[in-house]
């Protein structure tokens, strides 16, 4: 797993049998700040308050087997709050059901879909947009 774009380690959770979540800030020109939220995540080579580069591998997927997978989103709220509507998948979040976290970054409607609306297919682009 490597790291978007530049940024310090923000957040690093154990997720127990869920791996690790890991969440990197990434300072904006006017000051705000997006994040990189990466769940599913083990062997992580970064500690919270440490920088990173672009590229830079912070973790490896978490081995679950047939059911490895990593969840990977941008977001404008370090927890989240006021990115997703109500009653979407990304504002339930969590693919467990369990943890606050790492929701989906898509919507239960098709017509509301909008990966791309939160750099989920181009994060390189999406962070320098809004630096």
């Amino acid at each position: 797993v490597h790291a978007v774009a530049d940024g310090v380690v923000a957040v690093l959770l154990d997720a127990g049998t869920d791996g690790h979540i890991l969440l990197v800030e990434h300072l904006l020109a006017d000051h705000s700040a997006v994040y990189s939220v990466y769940w599913h995540v083990d062997h992580v080579q970064v500690q919270p308050g440490q920088p990173v580069a672009r590229g830079q591998v912070i973790a490896v997927v978490y081995d679950q087997g047939l059911n490895s997978h990593l969840h990977w989103e941008m977001r404008t709220f370090r927890d989240g709050s006021a990115m997703f509507p109500a009653g979407t998948a990304g504002a339930r979040g969590a693919c467990n059901g369990r943890l606050a976290g790492v929701g989906y970054t898509w919507d239960d409607r098709a017509d509301r879909a909008r990966p791309d609306g939160y750099g989920y297919l181009d994060p390189e682009k999406f962070v320098a947009d809004y630096r």
